[in-house]
């Protein structure tokens, strides 16, 4: 593992979850200090169906050099490591195009018509969903004794319910509670699927 101290900082999370009293860990960041060094290529300029392996492997030798430069440092972060494909990662597994901008991904509306909502599926061998998995896993498997691979995060059920519907989630709310709900149901259900 990069930080030589990991056991204590696990410790202290440990610690952490175990209190019932108050208790705080201390996570040191500084924006341009991430950035410094490391190499850059926009993220439209990757072909995931033939690079995957390269593009992850690009993030986390950039990952690398970020830590390399804090690994004595005293705090409680914890080097990990994700595949990252920009914010629709968390959605486009539901389905609907997705596009590519310079520095993140955007997952177009995926139903149009609100009662539409039993056309949405769960799907573990949607290509976003495998890409998602498929690099924490290679993550764990290459990079595991330097890097903690991760999900990077998840949006909430009506995160999910926008992306899904678009701005028209917001008259569906009035126009359509029953759908709504059934359709907030189904997203709540949509973020536990990808844990």
């Amino acid at each position: 593992m990069i930080r030589k101290n990991i056991e204590e900082v696990i410790g202290r999370f440990k610690k952490l979850y175990e209190s019932d009293s108050p208790y705080t860990l201390i996570q040191v960041r500084e924006i341009g200090e991430y950035e410094r060094g490391m190499e850059r290529r926009k993220l439209n300029s990757w072909d995931f169906d033939n690079e995957l392996e390269k593009y992850l492997d690009f993030r986390a030798n950039n990952q690398l050099k970020y830590w390399e430069r804090r690994k004595d440092l005293e705090d409680d972060l914890i080097p990990s490591v994700s595949p990252w494909y920009g914010i629709a990662e968390h959605t486009a597994f539901l389905g609907g195009a997705v596009d590519f901008s310079d520095i993140t991904s955007y997952n177009h509306t995926i139903i149009d018509d609100i009662e539409k909502i039993d056309t949405l599926k769960l799907d573990e061998n949607n290509v976003w969903m495998k890409r998602v998995a498929g690099g924490i896993a290679y993550y764990k498997e290459k990079w595991g004794d330097v890097f903690y691979p991760r999900l990077r995060g998840a949006d909430g059920p009506s995160d999910i319910a926008n992306i899904v519907r678009g701005n028209e989630l917001f008259y569906d709310v009035y126009d359509y509670p029953e759908e709504t709900q059934k359709l907030l149901d189904f997203c709540a259900d949509a973020m536990k699927f990808t844990f």
